[in-house]
């Protein structure tokens, strides 16, 4: 992914911007009061609940007063009418609760999206607001082939850590998957995914 941004920033001919690899769980190498924004989303597929007060507390270190930290994070990757995509999610949302991920106490979605405005009061930021989304990738419309392609790699690629985390076989996963992506591309398949942007300053 950064070598990808990488390639990106120089197409565009973007020499000031840099890309650097840390793990989020860890304290980051910034020194204090480095940025006027800090952007993080899709983090909720890999942060342990209990990590989230200690990773904002670094994202509120490194920005400036007056700087801005947006969140940006899903409950679930789609609503759809597709069995195959619904048993999909209930298979991996099964094994994000069993690996202490954040999971709503249903174990039925990730459960992010109803706290982030708290998570950010916790850490200190102030002035918040938020603004939801939604991508249409039923099977006429334009974002259905992106999402489909998005669907098709992040599916594959947590097929070990559900297997991990002894949810499924391997047997069942490549059947599930495989009628997945067949019911993806059905004429009649529809799909919705929202998402949530929420988004504070931190005091002067």
């Amino acid at each position: 992914m950064v070598e990808y941004a990488r390639a990106q920033a120089a197409t565009q001919r973007l020499d000031n911007a840099t890309f650097r690899v840390m793990d989020v769980l860890k304290p980051l190498t910034f020194p204090d009061n480095s940025f006027d924004l800090v952007n993080a989303r899709f983090l909720v597929g890999l942060m342990p609940a209990a990590a989230w007060p200690k990773l904002l507390e670094e994202c509120r270190r490194i920005t400036r007063p007056g700087g801005i930290i947006r969140l940006t994070e899903f409950d679930e990757p789609g609503l759809t009418n597709s069995p195959a995509f619904e048993q999909w999610k209930a298979i991996t949302f099964s094994a994000t609760r069993k690996a202490g991920l954040m999971t709503a106490p249903d174990g039925r979605h990730f459960g992010i999206t109803p706290v982030m405005s708290r998570l950010l009061i916790d850490a200190g930021f102030e002035k918040l607001d938020r603004k939801a989304h939604v991508i249409d990738f039923s099977a006429w419309t334009e974002a259905h082939e992106t999402m489909y392609q998005n669907c098709m790699v992040a599916f594959k690629l947590v097929q070990p850590f559900i297997a991990k985390m002894g949810i499924a076989t391997q047997e069942k996963l490549d059947e599930r998957y495989q009628q997945m992506l067949i019911e993806m591309m059905l004429k009649d398949f529809y799909g919705l995914w929202y998402y949530l942007t929420v988004w504070g300053q931190k005091p002067y």
